[in-house]
């Protein structure tokens, strides 16, 4: 509640759940094109609301890079390994995506 945020309980609570599930299946790499645009969403949004008042500091490198790591899985996916790919858990109206 201390910056702000709309409905405080909740976000907590959501953010709390997606940091251990989001990062135990960001590690298997199930589901990581989806966790990767929640968790770029949550990096911006920890960037505009925690940090950038601060000013340029370490805590703002650190979640700007975050963000565009998280960017860059929620765009390309887990890679060869991750457990989508054994799945094949493809969205087909994306056919650029489907052939890496």
């Amino acid at each position: 509640s201390g910056l702000g945020l709309p409905f405080p309980e909740f976000t907590g609570t959501f953010i709390g759940f997606l940091e251990f599930f989001g990062g135990i299946f960001l590690l298997t790499g199930f589901l990581s094109r989806v966790l990767g645009w929640l968790f770029a969403i949550e990096m911006l949004a920890a960037t505009l609301v925690a940090n950038l008042p601060q000013g340029f500091s370490a805590p703002l490198e650190v979640t700007t890079l975050l963000f565009f790591i998280m960017l860059a899985i929620g765009i390309m996916g887990g890679g060869n390994v991750a457990v989508d790919k054994m799945l094949k858990i493809r969205n087909p109206n994306i056919e650029i995506l489907n052939n890496l």
